[in-house]
Parts: structure tokens; C-alpha cells; sequence
């Protein structure tokens, strides 16, 4: 989502930096006012971006059944002290399985909502170009980081083309008299079979028009590439990270 912001602003290093040093920090903290203040600072980051946090919400809305099964996992299955009325029967709820599904959902919903500040703020050529300068001292081991970078910018860009040609096929199969709500299982499963073979088939279609326009521009594996914009630490990114670094410590005390 382009927008005149300090997080936009950001060099996408710092902000990959940044996120990865808050997904490891979240796997070592347990006391709610820890988790307030990591709260606190993805709300802050939410307003410095300049984005709606109705937006930031829908986007954790797709990941609902994966908290639901993560705290009923813990509540259920976690052995301990029983929580009243319970047990009943063979179900049982205890004090340590709320607290231990409690946090684990808290961390997950963090991270994804982390995880999208990232994307939301950043477009996928700087997440490519963040990506192969992070990565670039694995150029001595022989490792190809341009060509991983490469295939990472082409997947984030190709699932909303393959989304849409999706959206157009079930739309074409809807006209055709095909209904994807009724039906069991087995048989919503059949009525994906026309949905999937063009969706293969074009997705070929899309992979060999994209690799002839890259030869005709001369793209070649293992060479060396330049940026039209080159990344550089600035005053902000400096501010950024060593903010990051002053409150760390607090997460471990």
C-alpha cells in the first residue's frame, strides 16, 4: 500500500533487520507486559506507517482457524491443574494449557501482523533487493543469491496474476452451469479438476512468455546485475534500528 510514511521511507534492509530480530524475540517472552509492549511498538509501527489498522486486521483474518487450533491444541492437551467444571468426561481444560495456548496465539498473530507491515510497506523489487544484500555473503560459499533473489521477486508477482486467472476460470466454469458450494467432498473435489488443468496450463503459458522477455533483455543466470536505485543507510534507518537495540533489552530483563 504506497504511502508517504517514515516505515515506507525505510531502507528495506533495516526493515527486514528489524523483523527478524522481533520474531526471534518473540519466541523468548512469556509475561503479558512483554507482550504489551511488543503490542505496543507493531501499534506505533502501524501508525508510522500511515496504513488503517482495519486493513492491517483483514489481512489476519485468513488465519483464524490457525489460532483456533493453536489455543484449543494447548487448552485440551496440555496436562496440569484442571480448570472448574472441567474435566468433563474426557475433555479436559487446565491452567497451564490457557496460559501456554494463550501465548502461542498471541506470538503467531504478532508475527503475521509483523510479517505484514513488511509487505504492505515495502514493494517486491526492494524486498529483492533487501533479500539479495542480506544474503550476499553466502557468494563465497557459491550459493547463487541473485537467482534466489530472482525467483523471489517472480513468485511475490505471480500469485496475484495466477489469483486472478483463478477468479476468471471459476467464473467461467460458474457460467457454465458449475455450482463449487453444493455437493460432497468427493464431488467439490471433482469440480476442481476444471478449474486446476487451466490454471496449470496458463501458469506454463505465463512462465515461458515471462523467460523469452527476460532473454530479449538480455538476463543471464550467474552474472552479476545492477539496480536502477541503489539503497543506502540513512539518518532514519540509523534512528530505526537503534531503537529497536535501546528497547531489546527490556524483552530479557
Amino acid at each position: 500500500m504506497p504511502q508517504d510514511s517514515f516505515i515506507h521511507r525505510l531502507d528495506p534492509r533495516v526493515k527486514f533487520f528489524i523483523l527478524l530480530i522481533l520474531m526471534v524475540t518473540l519466541f523468548f517472552i512469556e509475561a503479558p507486559l512483554k507482550f504489551l509492549l511488543m503490542g505496543l511498538i507493531v501499534f506505533l509501527a502501524i501508525r508510522l506507517s500511515r496504513i488503517p489498522a482495519g486493513y492491517v486486521l483483514k489481512g489476519v483474518a485468513p488465519f483464524i482457524w490457525l489460532f483456533l487450533f493453536a489455543a484449543c491444541a494447548h487448552f485440551f492437551f496440555t496436562p496440569g491443574r484442571s480448570i472448574r467444571p472441567f474435566p468433563i468426561g474426557f475433555v479436559n481444560v487446565t491452567v497451564e494449557g490457557v496460559v501456554n495456548g494463550t501465548v502461542i496465539t498471541l506470538r503467531i498473530l504478532l508475527i503475521i501482523v509483523l510479517s505484514s507491515m513488511l509487505t504492505l510497506t515495502t514493494t517486491p523489487l526492494e524486498l529483492t533487493t533487501a533479500l539479495k544484500r542480506v544474503l550476499s555473503p553466502l557468494k563465497r560459499f557459491k550459493v547463487p543469491v541473485n537467482d534466489f533473489a530472482m525467483m523471489m521477486m517472480l513468485t511475490i508477482r505471480f500469485v496475484p496474476i495466477l489469483l486472478l486467472e483463478a477468479q476468471r476460470i471459476i467464473n467461467a466454469q460458474r457460467s457454465r452451469g458449475i455450482n463449487f458450494e453444493t455437493g460432497g467432498l468427493v464431488q467439490r473435489a471433482k469440480k476442481l479438476v476444471p478449474i486446476l488443468i487451466p490454471l496449470f496450463n496458463l501458469s506454463f503459458l505465463r512462465a515461458d512468455e515471462l523467460s523469452v522477455a527476460m532473454i530479449c533483455r538480455g538476463y543471464a543466470t550467474g552474472k552479476e546485475r545492477t539496480s536502477f536505485r541503489e539503497v543506502r543507510f540513512s539518518t532514519p534507518d540509523f534512528f530505526a534500528l537503534a531503537t529497536v537495540i535501546v528497547v531489546l533489552p527490556f524483552f530479557f530483563i
